[in-house]
């Protein structure tokens, strides 16, 4: 080496002269900039001295950055990134020659290799150091990085590209044995960077400008160097190194992959769209001309360089992050230093809403996401090709504003790349299918991500329309919650343009953004590392107020057929296993619904491990119990008609930001309180508590079981004996087909061996039918889940019951959240379908106290929402204790009960596993020819 900064290699003079006729033999001057040791130094020197043994003929010099340059000028550094086996480094040129140098346009005149520290030393360490600096300088050179520009790329991003210059082809024809040409197959599997870069893996293994290195020793053969040849270099294809194909190349040839040993990637950055030089940057005669610079160089014009683009991790292409930075930095408010972080917000406030999924995900343990890297390497690119100047405070060079036009009219016009990109974005009304929106996860409420949400929300499902929002401040921002408002107001108004949005009590604010101005809003609010910094938690919808077992009993025909047929329950008892039935609701009073003779002493709670007891049967500390028991049996219209003063206070559920899963409930009017009644209003109920007392919602199965089996034992031998008729059950637990067989858990056991004494048993299909599959994406993606009916939902002889739209089935169909069918060995379920959503019912436990704290209004009876099949399933139990209540010839017949009511059900046009049968109907099940 001439010093420990820089080393020459050059082309052996004779030998230059006899293949390419020039005087001067082709030049790499390898620059050290520093990070390196002195091991690694000679590796950039033999890698350099090993390519100009084979590309021999001298270039026109080229004026760079006021320096004349012959032949390539290679800038070298080590870099302190990160760990071993993360980012490694990145090569390419950063400066092509002009168009109008003949033979040599395009070919590289100043390039860099920039490596991970961490990473040379272990490559260092595992005997590979060498032929990955010599790969990489091979980028530089133009390998897989100026394909496109000579034009000799064909079928990028297809699943067969190829490399077509006319000597590369003689020689693979050569290698195959043939000794006809054909095209070069080049690497079509990856990300950008590996795939259309490199030669084919599964053709050619092993060969030094594949994407993979296995272990040192890789050829740089003949292919190559006819492929630099085809490039415009004049080359010594005999002083290439000898190489031949793998022996399974017939197969790999016809598309079968060569069963590698495992590969390590490179990991290099590649720069593939460099600065393309003026035509009067050329200095002449090759290899002669004043190396001095002129005192003024001329600008560089419009093209820009590209940063680094991944071998692997998609994203958008590598040329748009640079464009997108110059725009930015450009488009800085006046008053903003133009810092790395501010870069970064710009970008985001300005194209967030087209960046690829890829950008926002997070390579390996990084802290941040894929996008912010990409705009730090895209600023790095800029200041290497003199197109910003500044470290801490960036500015645009003379070069760099010249070259933002350009940049604008590619961001304007993507090219097919970028295009790529951009339709992978989910199409308006894609639906629940569709890929969710880019947005970062957890910030933009799933309603707003959803166009199919936002349709049933009464919003626009395109993407560029406003729609109302409410965003939550983060409370934990550094400087207060006024500073964070202050700061989501500018961001808001830098997104938008228009008028700030309205600050709202407390932590919320309100305004109109389209979903596109969402996503930018968010991501500039998100560019800070520490979540202190940040000004935004969450951003909801404005949720519309919509209009309410008061409108549910119109939609099943509850209502028409007690005044038809007198069906309301009398004389029929039904069980309701659950949290407990709260006796002091005046909505079991007037009917002695759980205090009549028939049931005073069958009320029983079942304490964990413990004996059953009356005690505590007829309370109820979570409100669950007696919501579903109000939906079955009881009235509101009788009590208040017994005395003067009484009245009834109903709430409707709207949405909470603050606690999803605890909803706001404000009061709604009620027009009819004759509508305030179980489906058979004069049903008697038995409380069977197995939920509370030291439990949770999902206590234990045995629980349940022994609920079972006391109803059993109260109802003895034989029909003529019963005191319960049924049994309701909106408790039990998500089942997993691989514990044992669907149907045959002992839970199920139980409830076949219930219903064959006779007994009808209803059961909720469950709440999973819609949640997160992790499959071969980088993310979880959400689905509507099949083979999802919880237990004891997929017992044989249960009615399961599904959860449909409460007075609109027709329009709104099955619930997304309703377990769906079949059943993991393949039964048809759920049975049918019943309102479930947002269901109107008898506050008690934490419902009430929900509404009223902890008095209870003597005079007022008190009702609440609630959703989900747990409200569905007492729909269907109250339509059957109905009509028992006139066919009693029925009774003790559960499987022709569940016959009658499956034949009559009402078809949604929606799928068997959504639905079942269909909707209940009670009137046509009154009205079956049986």
């Amino acid at each position: 080496m001439a010093s420990r900064e820089i080393h020459v290699a050059r082309a052996d003079a004779e030998h230059a002269q006899a293949l390419a006729g020039g005087d001067s033999p082709f030049t790499i001057e390898v620059r050290f900039l520093g990070g390196l040791t002195g091991v690694q130094r000679e590796a950039f020197a033999a890698a350099a001295d090993r390519w100009t043994r084979m590309v021999v003929g001298d270039l026109p010099a080229v004026l760079v950055d006021g320096e004349v340059i012959d032949d390539l000028l290679v800038l070298a550094q080590g870099v302190t990134v990160d760990g071993p086996g993360r980012y490694l480094g990145e090569a390419g040129p950063t400066h092509v020659r002009p168009a109008g140098a003949g033979a040599a346009a395009f070919l590289p005149a100043k390039g860099i290799m920039s490596f991970a520290t961490a990473d040379l030393a272990r490559m260092e360490a595992d005997g590979t150091l060498h032929d990955v600096i010599a790969h990489a300088m091979g980028h530089v050179l133009g390998m897989g990085t100026i394909w496109d520009l000579k034009r000799l790329l064909q079928g990028a991003g297809s699943s067969d590209p190829t490399f077509t210059g006319a000597g590369a082809q003689e020689e693979f024809g050569a290698l195959l044995g043939t000794g006809v040409g054909q095209p070069v197959p080049v690497e079509n599997t990856g990300e950008p960077g590996t795939r259309d870069a490199h030669w084919r893996e599964s053709v050619f293994r092993d060969e030094l400008m594949t994407g993979s290195m296995r272990a040192a020793g890789n050829p740089l053969s003949r292919l190559t160097l006819a492929s630099l040849g085809d490039l415009g270099y004049q080359v010594d294809v005999d002083a290439a190194e000898h190489y031949a194909l793998p022996d399974l190349r017939a197969l790999a040839v016809g598309g079968e992959t060569v069963p590698p040993a495992a590969p390590t990637e490179h990991g290099i950055l590649l720069l593939t769209t460099p600065v393309v030089l003026p035509d009067d940057r050329l200095q002449g005669v090759a290899g002669g001309g004043d190396r001095s610079a002129p005192a003024s160089p001329e600008p560089l014009g419009p093209a820009v360089p590209s940063p680094r683009t991944p071998l692997s991790g998609g994203g958008a292409a590598a040329g748009t992050w640079a464009d997108r930075a110059l725009v930015a930095l450009e488009e800085l408010p006046p008053d903003t230093d133009a810092t790395v972080e501010a870069v970064t917000e710009e970008v985001a406030l300005r194209f967030a809403d087209q960046f690829a999924p890829p950008d926002r995900d997070y390579e390996g343990l990084a802290d941040r996401p894929r996008w912010h890297v990409a705009v730090a390497d895209a600023l790095d690119g800029l200041r290497l090709a003199g197109l910003t100047t500044g470290q801490e405070t960036l500015a645009l060079s003379p070069a760099g504003t010249a070259a933002v036009a350009g940049a604008r009219h590619r961001l304007a016009d993507p090219g097919e790349a970028d295009q790529r990109s951009l339709r992978s974005r989910p199409e308006p009304g894609g639906g629940r299918d569709a890929a969710p929106p880019l947005v970062v996860a957890g910030v933009i409420s799933a309603p707003l991500r959803d166009p199919a949400s936002r349709r049933d929300l009464g919003f626009s499902e395109d993407e560029n329309e406003p729609v109302p929002v409410m965003v939550e401040l983060n409370l934990q921002f550094h400087a207060g919650v006024t500073a964070a408002f202050e700061r989501l107001e500018r961001l808001w108004q830098r997104v938008t343009g228009d008028v700030p949005p309205a600050r709202l009590a407390g932590r919320y604010t309100a305004g109109e953004l389209s979903m596109r101005e969402i996503e930018r809003l968010v991501a500039a609010d998100a560019v800070p590392a520490r979540l202190v910094s940040r000004s935004i938690h969450h951003v909801w919808p404005d949720f519309p107020v919509r209009e309410h077992v008061d409108a549910s009993s119109v939609t099943i025909k509850v209502d028409a057929a007690r005044n038809s047929f007198d069906a309301d329950g009398r004389g029929i008892t039904w069980a309701v296993i659950d949290s407990g039935v709260d006796a002091d609701h005046p909505h079991f009073a007037a009917h002695e619904t759980l205090t009549h003779d028939s049931v005073r002493d069958l009320h029983r709670a079942f304490p964990l491990g413990g004996t059953p007891t009356a005690e505590g049967a007829l309370t109820d500390d979570t409100g669950h119990g007696t919501h579903v028991a109000g939906i079955i049996a009881g009235a509101a219209a009788p009590w208040l008609a017994e005395k003067p003063g009484r009245a009834v206070y109903a709430t409707e559920s709207r949405y909470n930001v603050e606690n999803p899963d605890q909803p706001m409930r404000r009061p709604r009017p009620v027009d009819d309180p004759q509508l305030l009644a179980g489906m058979a209003p004069r049903a008697r109920l038995v409380s069977l508590k197995v939920l509370g007392g030291g439990g949770t919602l999902q206590n234990r199965v045995h629980r349940v079981m022994q609920a079972l089996a006391y109803v059993r034992e109260v109802n003895g031998d034989g029909v003529d004996g019963m005191r319960i008729h049924g049994v309701n059950l909106s408790v039990g637990y998500e089942f997993d087909p691989r514990w044992f067989a669907c149907g045959r858990s002992p839970l199920c056991q139980e409830v076949n061996r219930l219903v064959r004494t006779g007994v009808v048993v209803v059961v909720a299909a469950g709440n999973s039918g819609y949640g997160s599959l992790t499959v071969m994406l980088e993310a979880p993606t959400k689905f509507g889940l099949g083979m999802t009916i919880n237990d004891p939902g997929n017992a044989a002889l249960a009615i399961t019951v599904g959860s449909t739209h409460r007075s609109a089935p027709h329009t709104y169909g099955v619930s997304y959240y309703s377990s769906k069918g079949p059943t993991g060995d393949g039964r048809d379920k759920p049975d049918l379908v019943a309102p479930g959503e947002r269901i109107t019912s008898c506050a008690a436990g934490a419902n009430l106290a929900a509404v009223l704290g902890t008095d209870r209004a003597p005079d007022t009876a008190v009702y609440v929402e609630s959703t989900g099949t747990s409200m569905a399933a007492p729909h269907v139990s109250g339509a059957i204790a109905a009509l028992l209540s006139v066919r009693r010839e029925f009774i003790g017949e559960p499987e022709r009960i569940k016959r009658i009511f499956v034949d009559s059900a009402t078809d949604l046009g929606r799928g068997r596993d959504f639905q079942g049968a269909g909707l209940l109907d009670l009137m046509r099940a009154l009205q079956q020819d049986i």
